[in-house]
């Protein structure tokens, strides 16, 4: 279609002609399989291919690890003028409050379930969404960017590296679910650009620009945090209490 100057191309003519040469692709490997023609036979690996097989990957471990847990609750919190968490609400699914929030605080106790919730709204969002989730520790983080933390964990699952400028573009769509883990254990110092940082600081100073940035906060970002580490207004995201088991 033609507007004034300028043309526009229909969305579902796109996805009709991705689908297409998917096909093409399946039946061709398929057959190619079939012959037993392996010297012909010679295998893309696609950007998007990579991300999809690391979605089955790390799905089939993580329901391995989470087959028999439950689905625990939690406790919306506020702050009051004392700086007190009270609660806000009555309790709520954690795993489906975290699966459709794009930016949560989520506090819980020492093996209270915190590691493993996350884990599950992984598994629910490559079942449920159409995200990417990717599952850091935050003990990990020395001041790497967002883009190679994806694509460390995509090569660490897979094998495969996916090029740089492509990761760009897909956190510029907000494809990503970040499953941040264990604001509590970071320690120590960190240096970044030849200065010294407060591990703790410096990682909170770097989740609160991922989630104001106009270039990556489409995407989502949630985090645990024992509740005695409560970062409080360090961090001023919805917050939840996961509840004992």
């Amino acid at each position: 279609n033609q507007t004034e100057r300028e043309y526009t191309i229909n969305s579902d003519w796109v996805e009709n002609i991705i689908e297409f040469g998917q096909r093409i692709k399946r039946n061709y490997f398929n057959k190619a399989r079939d012959n037993d023609d392996i010297a012909n036979y010679i295998p893309t690996s696609t950007p998007y291919a990579i991300i999809e097989r690391y979605k089955k990957v790390i799905a089939a471990e993580i329901e391995l690890e989470t087959k028999n847990f439950p689905f625990l609750n939690a406790n919306s919190l506020i702050l009051d003028n004392l700086n007190v968490r009270e609660s806000a609400g009555k309790e709520v699914n954690a795993v489906f409050t975290l699966l459709n929030n794009n930016y949560v605080l989520l506090l819980g106790d020492p093996g209270g379930g915190k590691t493993t919730t996350l884990k599950m709204v992984v598994l629910q969002s490559i079942k449920e969404k159409n995200f990417i989730p990717i599952f850091y520790k935050l003990s990990d983080y020395q001041g790497e960017d967002i883009i190679s933390i994806v694509s460390n964990s995509i090569n660490k699952a897979v094998g495969n590296k996916i090029n740089p400028k492509f990761i760009d573009t897909l956190l510029k769509d907000g494809s990503f679910k970040f499953l941040f883990d264990g604001l509590n254990e970071v320690s120590g110092n960190i240096e970044t650009n030849g200065t010294i940082n407060y591990g703790r600081e410096l990682v909170i100073k770097w989740l609160n620009n991922l989630s104001t940035s106009k270039v990556y906060s489409k995407n989502s970002f949630i985090v645990s945090c024992r509740t005695y580490d409560d970062p409080k207004l360090n961090i001023n995201w919805p917050t939840f209490k996961l509840n004992p088991l």
